[in-house]
């Protein structure tokens, strides 16, 4: 994972989330996350979303849509992006 996070920037300043709980970069894991970024580029905050949320922003969210993102895909994860979407992107960990 941590060529995954260094990758898309997040790091130790990162507020990472699941519900109500805060967790570190080594507690994250499988399922999808919601990446926030700053100005800077770097990965600010990253939340726990369901299938279904991960679903909506990637197909339904506003002008641009799955067909429209980039896609890295790493060993253990795949991440959606692109660079006019409201600075962020889902990261998928298998």
């Amino acid at each position: 994972m941590q060529k995954v996070f260094n990758n898309i920037r997040v790091d130790n300043n990162t507020h990472i989330t699941d519900g109500d709980i805060e967790l570190t970069t080594a507690q994250v894991s499988k399922g999808f996350w919601l990446c926030g970024f700053d100005r800077a580029g770097s990965c600010f905050e990253m939340t726990k979303i369901s299938r279904a949320r991960a679903k909506e922003c990637l197909f339904d969210y506003g002008t641009y849509a799955l067909k429209d993102c980039d896609i890295t895909d790493f060993d253990c994860a795949t991440y959606y992006w692109h660079e006019e979407m409201a600075d962020g992107g889902i990261l998928r960990v298998h």
